[in-house]
């Protein structure tokens, strides 16, 4: 991976790292990735409510198989392709 001014990583952070320590529960994180990734679709001109409704359905089956802190990956991967497949 290229580091540097004009450079972006692979792996950009969707939410703020002030947000993110101040989610206290995996239901709050779901409901702020979806808003956040919503954004992005509203952006490229996509069908934010049927991407919004598939993101929430999608998290929560990715909430349902990850307990622990270990959700977020997961989560993330989840609401990335649904975000995308709705752009």
């Amino acid at each position: 991976m290229v580091r540097g001014p004009g450079y972006r990583a692979w792996r950009w952070p969707v939410l703020a790292i002030d947000k993110v320590n101040s989610i206290n529960s995996p239901e709050d994180y779901l409901d702020e990735a979806v808003s956040t990734y919503c954004s992005m679709v509203a952006i490229c001109g996509g069908n934010v409510g049927k991407a919004r409704d598939a993101m929430l359905a999608q998290g929560k089956r990715a909430l349902a198989g990850n307990a622990g802190q270990g959700y977020r990956r997961e989560l993330m991967r989840a609401l990335a392709a649904v975000a995308v497949r709705n752009m």
